[in-house]
This record gives structure tokens, sequence and C-alpha cells, in this order.
């Protein structure tokens, strides 16, 4: 994927967990991270899909914050659209192919236990848990210290210079945390014609239904309204009035 990185083998182990993430490229955005394991020759049974998703409002608004210094607004909400497109696209492929999928929207952590939702998580794929992965989280070392047992591949430029701002919240939090998009940011990073583009698109159609098979794959309740009340974010005054709708 990246020209000048280094190779990696996929270690022996009985889980390896692979994370990809889509965007705020075109490229990065529309590419298919399951078709890349099956042709470095990972059997397709040994594969579990983990689509993690957010809001399309708030998802544009941290890429604008993350990567307005090298992109327009306009062109990385453009590009944001389009990586729902490509999860909705490669579920479905994973899905046509019998490989076995697991949906989790970042609304559940609002709106249910988090320590509950990450033990359904990991019954659903099998994976073992404990208590200590829920609370009690100790500050991180630095990601280059030794023990730590995290590589990263070379970055972009465009990377680089926010890459510090990315684990502020994991360091400060003892456990999983829900961190909210205050409205006054969304509507500061994104025009009126963004956020009007945004509830045009398909974007938010797509994001209830992995909503939907969140609450299907882990038997939680999460709820719609707060999402769908960004359709009047022109009309609003305020959040007490969005909690509202």
């Amino acid at each position: 994927m990246h020209k000048n990185a280094p190779h990696f083998r996929i270690a022996n182990a009985e889980f390896v967990f692979v994370k990809e993430t889509l965007g705020p490229t075109t490229n990065a955005a529309s590419f298919n991270p399951i078709k890349i394991l099956l042709a470095a020759g990972v059997p397709a049974e040994k594969i579990h899909f983990l689509v993690i998703a957010r809001d399309p409002f708030a998802t544009a608004t941290s890429w604008i914050e993350q990567f307005a210094h090298f992109e327009t607004r306009e062109n990385l909400v453009r590009t944001c659209l389009l990586s729902y497109e490509s999860i909705q696209n490669i579920k479905q492929y994973a899905v046509s192919i019998g490989i076995r999928t697991t949906t989790i929207v970042y609304d559940a952590w609002r709106d249910n236990v988090p320590a509950v939702v990450v033990q359904k998580l990991f019954t659903r794929i099998g994976y073992p848990s404990s208590r200590s992965a829920f609370s009690g989280w100790v500050p991180l070392k630095k990601m280059e210290a030794a023990g730590k047992n995290i590589y990263s591949i070379p970055q972009p430029d465009i990377y680089d210079r926010n890459l510090k701002s990315y684990y502020e919240k994991v360091n400060k939090s003892t456990g999983i945390t829900y961190y909210n998009k205050p409205l006054n940011v969304i509507r500061e990073k994104l025009s009126p014609a963004l956020i009007e583009q945004i509830a045009q698109s398909r974007a938010l159609q797509i994001y209830r239904e992995l909503t939907q098979a969140t609450e299907l794959d882990l038997g939680i309740k999460i709820e719609l309204i707060p999402m769908i009340g960004f359709f009047f974010l022109n009309f609003i005054t305020s959040e007490k009035d969005l909690i509202a709708l």
C-alpha cells in the first residue's frame, strides 16, 4: 500500500488485529482491505470483518479538524461521503463471500454501558476479555517505547503533523469513554452548504443501517433521534433544541 514502507508478515497467532481507516484521501477512501488480505493468502474463513463507524456529521467535522491544512473542506466532505459508500460496499462484499462480519457504531458507547458493549463485542468475535480492557487504564507509554510491540509504517507528511492529537483523549481516559462532538464545533467547521450536502447524501441512510446492524449483532439499543436532528441544524439555536427533536 505504501511505496517505501517495510513489508510485514502476518504473525502466526490465534488472533491478529489489522486496522484500516478509510480516508481522508480518495485512494484511502475507496480501496477494499479484504481483497488485499485474500490476495495475500489469508483464507476467508479466518477473517472476521469488524465495521466501526461514526455519524457522518461528527466524522466530517473531525476530518476538517485534522486535515484542513492540506485539503479544502469541500473535498474532505466529498471524500468522507465516499467512505460511507465504500464501507457499505466492502461489507456487502464480505457477506457475499461468506466472511463473518460484525458492526459497531460509536453511538453504542453513548447509549449503553461501555463495558457491556465491549463484552458483547468480544463474545461475538470469540476473543477472550477481562475487566482490565474496560477500565483502570494507566497512561500509555510512548509509541516507540521498548516492549510496546506496536509498529507504524511511514506516513505521508499530512498525517505526521497531527499524530500527537490522535492519542490525547486516550491518554487522559481511565477507561472506554464516549466523547460527544459538540454542536457548536460542528457548526463552526461545517458550513450550511456542507451540512445540507451531508443531509442529502446516502451517508445518513448508510449510518442508520450500520446502527441497526449494531443493535442486531450486539443485542443493544441505540437512539437514532439525536443524529436525525442534524437535518435541522440550520434552524437550531442550541444543543437543547437539538435534544428536543
